[in-house]
């Protein structure tokens, strides 16, 4: 690490609190959040629903694949190759090409596909499941076979066959080879304590592998499979009559699910909601129902919210803000209808009911409970009994006190089958009701039947106090109306020791918070007297350790940007050596080149007899010879790109009076201005100079003593000005510049082309020939 990033990481160290924990993992997540959704809706479905449904119902409303608890521990390799087809559900592709792959592979393949029968509900999946994995369970890899014995436990505990789980489970566990699979271990026991059947037999095995998986995941810091793990056990301390070690359980997943960055708290929120709302401390379930819903929201969880929704208006009615307590119940039954899950229905019409809440729909709740059922009529034993006990509440809250005994008596007909799918679970709140409506209606055995119900021993520790306190005032009433006095004081006796009690820990609690509250509020006086002179210390020292990097940063990037700047500075003018090199020499080569012409040009005009053939050869080496010197002038030059015309056409004026026999007799004006042009100006420029003085040479003078040539080179505003003039014979009257067809006009028409330039040829006193183009130069 760098010093500026150890100067940085101490500044940052005295501005914020170091977090611990691991970061979000894709598929980690996924899988937590699927299996935590998937418990909360079996746990407040009552069991209704079981956890493969509910974990096929949550994968669909929250759009993410069950592979990822499905999947779980299997090779990524191997799941990547051949469990594409799990995401998408096609069984029927795997099966296909099953019997076409290898040993090992296809062994494994039937583990895969064993574990996707295992978690697909229904008794037929299951002994699918149990086919495949049995005949795939003696894999030579040992965690291959490990799963098979872990996902063979599951399949015989959700067929109900606690017996062949428990022996699949213990095998595992005595396997030899299975030891050293440390994540393997805490799974195979996190399944035995989520699938082994719920029965009040089961319930302690149960508690006991989830806490050994904890303990394990805990080891090898899996926080998603902790938080599940915690939530498990939370759910069935409750189941268990331990609310107290539920509470704690549930915090504890809570503090993970924080620390995590996990947003799906939802679930952790609301059962800590319903915990306080069973030791009847309302106020305090409040806040926590209202993260319930938070989190619910800020997740989209649709299929949640509707419960979420519930969970306030039945804390915001119990604290008597009726108001308030419909506008929730209206929330709560608008999700329902949108999730299209009858079980959300029901509950929140039995709420309703209860609550003698009509949401406006018609004139009575009776009549709203009545329309909603009718539109959505129940599909199932469950959902029938939800609704019964929906309408008796209604009939209740309308007083119609017969009619709601009908149906909730109706209910509790359906109770039997339905607490089989609790696991033995009794429906405590049905019981009080059918108490309470005998009662009312005077039926004093019917009433004594459920009431004592609530008091049996079956049930201790599963009755919250609410529940407890009106079975005792019941039984004193029914006592007391049949002349058993004496058990009607002992009753009242219970009633009033439990109101004393709850009277005296709803004293103590104000006590205890007031004496919190006072506490807390002279540690926050000393505190914030502390936190003013930390603040100050803190605030030097940063600002100190700030000065520090800023100027060590400052000096730093100077230093790097001077190295920078050093380097890119030395790397650029190797490059400028290296280009200018490359041109001088493709100069060099050119002029080379053109030379080697001339020579061949040269050479060849000694083998010839014919003068006209011989002149020919000389122009032509002339016209080469002017390109040639334009390649040398660069070649020898400091500046590669342009060409200083005076000596160009000076040293293109001597070479070519210096190639014709008389050419000492004519006399040359040279009137050039400093002016340099580029390569692809120079060379048109230099050959219709050559041009121009050979036609001269040839065809305009009588070689006297006078002859004259005179060129200039000039600027004439945003023109350049080529001009080249003879006192010669001129030229025929006849002549027409535009449509010569001789070589030496065509040349020169074609270079004034290149140049874009007008070309004007006069032959009266002389020949003179102007070129003007417009073009960038360089004056000296």
């Amino acid at each position: 690490m760098s010093t500026l990033a150890r100067l940085l990481v101490l500044v940052m160290l005295l501005v914020y609190p170091s977090v611990n924990g691991q970061q979000l993992n894709g598929k980690a997540g996924q899988r937590t959040m699927l299996e935590l959704g998937a418990a909360a809706i079996t746990v407040t479905t009552q069991g209704r629903v079981l956890l493969d449904s509910t974990l096929i119902l949550v994968s669909q409303y929250h759009g993410v694949s069950r592979s990822s608890v499905i999947t779980e521990g299997f090779d990524d390799d191997f799941c990547a190759r051949y469990a594409g087809w799990v995401r998408t559900g096609n069984v029927d592709s795997i099966i296909k090409v099953l019997p076409g792959l290898g040993g090992d592979i296809q062994t494994r393949v039937r583990i895969l596909l064993g574990a996707w029968y295992a978690y697909q509900p229904g008794a037929e999946h299951y002994r699918m499941a149990i086919t495949e994995l049995t005949m795939a369970q003696h894999e030579k890899g040992i965690e291959w076979a490990a799963q098979a014995y872990c996902l063979l436990m599951k399949a015989y505990y959700m067929l109900g066959d606690t017996a062949r789980g428990n022996a699949w489970y213990l095998s595992f566990l005595h396997h030899p080879e299975f030891s050293n699979l440390a994540a393997l271990q805490a799974k195979v026991r996190k399944y035995a304590g989520v699938f082994c059947p719920f029965r009040p037999g089961t319930t302690g095995f149960r508690l006991q592998c989830l806490s050994e998986a904890l303990s394990r995941y805990q080891a090898l810091k899996d926080t998603g499979n902790q938080v599940n793990t915690l939530m498990d056990i939370a759910y069935l301390r409750f189941a268990g009559g331990d609310p107290v070690g539920s509470q704690q359980a549930a915090r504890q997943a809570l503090s993970l699910e924080k620390a995590w960055g996990f947003p799906y708290t939802q679930y952790t929120y609301d059962l800590l909601a319903f915990l306080k709302i069973f030791a009847s401390q309302y106020s305090e379930a409040l806040p926590l129902a209202m993260e319930c819903v938070k989190a619910t929201e800020a997740t989209h969880d649709r299929l949640y919210s509707a419960h979420a929704y519930l969970r306030v208006a039945d804390v915001v009615q119990q604290l008597e803000d009726v108001t308030a307590a419909t506008g929730w119940y209206k929330q709560a039954l608008k999700a329902a209808i949108g999730t299209r899950r009858d079980e959300d229905l029901y509950e929140v019409l039995e709420n309703l009911g209860a609550k003698n809440i009509s949401l406006d729909l018609s004139p009575g709740a009776v009549h709203t409970v009545e329309d909603m059922i009718a539109q959505y009529p129940p599909g199932s034993r469950n959902e029938s009994q939800l609704a019964f006990e929906a309408l008796g509440s209604a009939f209740e809250s309308a007083r119609d006190y017969p009619k709601a005994r009908e149906y909730f008596m109706r209910a509790w007909q359906l109770e039997g089958e339905a607490s089989k799918t609790r696991g033995g679970m009794t429906n405590t709140y049905l019981i009080r009701r059918l108490g309470r409506i005998n009662l009312t209606l005077e039926d004093w055995e019917g009433s004594r039947k459920f009431l004592m119900m609530l008091l049996s021993p079956a049930l201790a520790g599963k009755v919250d106090q609410e529940d407890l306190s009106h079975a005792y005032y019941g039984m004193y009433r029914v006592d007391s109306a049949c002349g058993d006095f004496k058990d009607a004081a002992h009753w009242l006796v219970q009633y009033s020791d439990l109101e004393d009690k709850e009277n005296f820990q709803a004293q103590a609690r104000q006590l205890i918070d007031m004496n919190v509250k006072y506490e807390t509020l002279q540690k926050e006086k000393r505190l914030q007297e502390l936190r003013t002179q930390k603040q100050l210390y803190i605030a030097g020292f940063v600002f100190l350790g700030f000065v520090i990097v800023m100027v060590y940063v400052r000096y730093r990037n100077n230093k790097r940007t001077n190295r920078q700047l050093q380097a890119l500075n030395r790397q650029q003018t190797v490059l400028l050596e290296e280009k200018e090199w490359l041109v001088r020499e493709i100069h060099h080569r050119v002029k080379n080149n053109l030379q080697i012409i001339t020579s061949l040009l040269m050479s060849q005009s000694e083998f010839l007899t014919d003068k006209n053939a011989v002149n020919v050869i000389l122009e032509s080496q002339h016209r080469v010879e002017a390109m040639s010197l334009i390649h040398q002038k660069l070649y020898n030059s400091r500046n590669l790109s342009s060409i200083d015309m005076p000596d160009y056409i000076g040293e293109l004026v001597d070479y070519l009076r210096d190639s014709f026999v008389l050419s000492q007799k004519v006399v040359f004006d040279l009137d050039i201005e400093r002016i340099s042009l580029d390569v692809s100006k120079a060379i048109p420029v230099g050959l219709i100079l050559n041009e121009a003085i050979t036609n001269a040479f040839k065809y305009a003078f009588p070689h006297g003593a006078d002859d004259r040539i005179s060129i200039r080179l000039f600027s004439e505003g945003e023109k350049t000005i080529l001009r080249v003039a003879d006192n010669g014979r001129g030229l025929p009257e006849d002549f027409d510049a535009a449509g010569s067809g001789t070589f030496g006009m065509t040349l020169i028409r074609g270079m004034a082309e290149d140049l874009e330039a007008t070309i004007d040829i006069s032959g009266h006193h002389g020949t003179v020939i102007r070129v003007s183009w417009q073009t960038l130069f360089r004056k000296f």
